[in-house]
């Protein structure tokens, strides 16, 4: 720039609840969780296994279907499944109740993608604050829900991969789950061979349900800084709390990598991603960048753990870089001298 600008900043700071870094989740806040899973012919065995696991936490799962006796997918022996309550059945005011709706991946997908029952159900049960989840070809349906996926991060699974893209969506590899925006999403399905429900992510995939139902997160805190006067540049600092043994049987894992992104308002193509380091092991992580424009920059960080659970918060912090009044000296001399120099062209012609 041809005149350095004196960038001024504000430090901020954002904290987030830390209950469950040093007791864990109560059994009482799980038995609280109530959440709907929506099946019809071909569900897959994720289906169990979800249904299975969560039960044993103390979670209450209600299976709700388009019929209310439906068969499991047919790459294994079919088993019946008998629903608690139609889909259709299932109001607003009943729906607002819940705390997550869940689709199973399975054969059931072309059924669940096109029915206008279920696409009104997860709509309705995101407009109403509900955590949406699914795995695998389940992920298909929700990339058919109108605007949902809509820049939100998902698990890439390449037969999902391209109607999450059409959805607006961003598939991401070399992770197992992933919660974004109140969006839960697992991969590593197994295929009409069969094996689907043991390659997926099923303890991953409702542990990460549990937490973001409850608003848990590895973030504790992020503060952000300018690192010297007369200076574009900027640190950040990320604390993460790690989850050690939620409750019996909900385990967490270690925080593995963080990173952050900045990005400008309105500004599509001003954005910077920036790696953070624990360098003394504690949890802390940190990192710089250089930003030398002006306006309004939101922060967003990514958190990854052992299991590759892929957390991401939106805005975690955002930071306002504008020019201080001492800078304006230049330009009031040069709009003075301007403005003199108009008077005299003025008074001139009168004359």
């Amino acid at each position: 720039m041809k005149f350095k600008l004196l960038i001024l900043f504000a430090l901020l700071l954002f904290t987030v609840p830390q209950n469950c870094q040093a007791q864990g989740i109560a059994n009482a806040q799980l038995e609280d969780i109530s959440v709907i899973v929506i099946v019809t012919d071909g569900v897959g065995y994720s289906y169990f296994e979800i249904k299975e696991l969560m039960e044993s936490w103390g979670c209450n799962v209600t299976t709700a279907g388009l019929e209310m006796e439906v068969t499991a997918c047919p790459n294994r022996d079919p088993i019946p499944v008998s629903a608690d309550i139609l889909v259709e059945n299932m109001s607003r005011e009943m729906i607002s109740e819940y705390d997550c709706v869940i689709i199973p991946s399975g054969g059931n997908w072309p059924i669940l993608s096109t029915h206008p029952h279920v696409n009104e159900l997860v709509s309705t049960a995101y407009e109403e604050g509900l955590v949406v989840g699914s795995l695998c070809i389940g992920l298909v349906p929700l990339a058919r829900m109108d605007n949902l996926l809509n820049g939100t991060k998902v698990v890439s699974f390449v037969m999902s991969n391209s109607y999450v893209r059409n959805a607006g969506g961003i598939p991401v590899s070399g992770v197992r789950v992933i919660s974004d925006k109140r969006v839960v999403s697992g991969g590593a399905g197994g295929g009409l061979q069969g094996g689907g429900y043991t390659a997926a992510p099923i303890r991953e995939f409702c542990t990460t349900i549990v937490k973001e139902v409850l608003e848990y997160s590895h973030l504790a805190e992020i503060t952000v800084e300018q690192l010297a006067d007369q200076s574009g540049e900027y640190s950040i600092r990320v604390g993460t709390a790690d989850f050690i043994e939620m409750c019996p049987g909900v385990n967490c894992s270690d925080v593995s990598e963080v990173t952050a992104f900045v990005h400008q308002r309105g500004n599509a193509t001003n954005n910077q991603t920036v790696e953070l380091f624990d360098e003394f092991g504690n949890g802390t992580y940190t990192g710089t960048f250089t930003q030398e424009g002006l306006g309004t920059f939101d922060v967003d960080v990514e958190i990854e753990d052992e299991d590759r659970i892929l957390e991401v918060i939106r805005n975690a912090t955002s930071l306002n870089i504008e020019m201080p009044p001492g800078d304006y000296t230049f330009y009031l001399v040069i709009g003075g001298i301007g403005l003199a120099a108009l008077v005299v062209v003025f008074l001139a012609r009168r004359r």
